[in-house]
């Protein structure tokens, strides 16, 4: 019999709770979530929140028994999330991440265990499947694009489906976002990474750190990806053989976006549209190679003179000027502009004739889970007359 490991006084108490249902046989092992969250890459303000309790799991023969469950391969873990609070997709993939780090770490120590058994379901898993969710879970949370990502169309809203050899999780990252939307101030970057500060305070930080998940999208539509940023925003990427556009370049995680889309462009040529003047759709340009992309769309009426992140596109000879209804063929899709001057005065919704699905940026009724920024009881008339229009 394995000799028991007791790691402190709250897992003292979880173990005399456990031992009421572990055969004379089995052996207990205690892993405190501490060290855990510290492997998983938690800062000490996460750390709080999280607050992962120590881990008791009983060995029986060549199986460990746990009451963690992480899915099977037949059967897909569904990380669902409906807690608006700011952040709590984040903190749920932090805490499955805590607890995979401690199952890996009872592994460790027992080099004679074959499986893992959730105690709750009966099912088993091999070792090896533990291993490739723990792969899985460290290439997610390094937002590393070559972890395939793929959208649920089934289901509503973001639930996006990751796969890494035999492990598979979907997961729910809520409307504000898998940080939290942090333009009003509320962002979690400072406990992320342990720094005082969010994205008014500390802009750098908050860039240096704002990330995107790459999402294939191709299984409803040809060519066509998501850049899911840690809040709002979602650049969408088309690619065919020869020709890439993304849709809006968001506004922090610059260098990260750029890098992503440009490793995964190759060298196709790449056109970037702007659908309308506001930074959190265009700051990001700076961060893209002048000289290897190969246009800018711009809305026509909208600011062009002092815009100092624009006016370097148009000296070069790269920005182009759209207007309503104009029609344009990129990445072997067709495209309409639909002008639209309820949000800017220039600003568009983008229409994908080939696909039949219409980008609208912001302008009906962006944000409305933060009251909105485009409709007003002053406005409504004008609203009510752009979403005709849309129509």
């Amino acid at each position: 019999m394995k000799s028991f490991r007791t790691l402190s006084a709250v897992a003292a108490a979880a173990l005399t709770m456990a031992l009421l249902h572990v055969k004379a046989e089995d052996s207990v092992i205690v892993i405190p979530g501490q060290p855990a969250m510290m492997e998983a890459g938690m800062s000490a303000p996460i750390q709080e929140i999280v607050n992962l309790p120590d881990a008791v799991m009983t060995v029986s023969g060549e199986n460990l028994v746990t009451d963690f469950d992480f899915g099977t391969e037949e059967r897909t873990l569904f990380l669902e999330d409906n807690n608006y609070v700011t952040g709590y997709s984040y903190y749920n993939m932090m805490t499955l991440t805590g607890q995979v780090k401690q199952v890996k770490t009872a592994l460790s120590q027992l080099p004679d265990v074959k499986a893992v058994v959730y105690r709750g379901t009966g099912e088993s898993v091999p070792v090896s499947y533990i291993e490739d969710f723990n792969e899985l879970l460290d290439k997610l949370n390094a937002f590393d694009h070559t972890l395939t990502l793929k959208y649920d169309f089934e289901k509503a809203g973001a639930n996006y489906i990751a796969e890494n050899k035999s492990a598979k999780l979907e997961f729910h990252v809520q409307i504000n976002g898998y940080w939290g939307y942090d333009l009003a101030g509320d962002s979690i970057i400072d406990k992320v990474t342990g720094q005082p500060g969010g994205f008014r305070e500390n802009q750098e930080l908050n860039n240096t750190y704002a990330d995107f998940f790459f999402v294939d999208m191709t299984e409803k539509y040809e060519g066509m990806y998501e850049l899911n940023d840690t809040d709002l925003q979602n650049p969408v990427l088309f690619m065919n053989d020869k020709e890439a556009m993304v849709i809006d370049v968001d506004f922090r995680g610059g260098q990260h976006l750029a890098e992503k889309i440009t490793d995964i462009v190759g060298d196709r040529d790449l056109y970037i549209y702007i659908t309308h003047a506001h930074g959190d759709h265009y700051n990001n340009l700076p961060y893209f190679d002048l000289d290897a992309v190969k246009g800018v769309y711009y809305g026509e009426n909208e600011r062009l003179e002092g815009n100092q992140i624009l006016e370097p596109w148009d000296a070069a000879g790269k920005l182009i000027r759209y207007t309503d209804g104009m029609q344009f063929e990129r990445a072997g899709k067709q495209f309409e502009v639909i002008e639209m001057d309820n949000h800017t005065p220039g600003g568009s919704q983008l229409l994908d004739i080939t696909d039949r699905i219409l980008f609208s940026g912001d302008t009906i009724g962006a944000q409305t889970f933060k009251g909105g920024t485009t409709v007003a009881l002053s406005q409504l008339d004008n609203w009510i007359e752009e979403v005709d229009k849309s129509i």
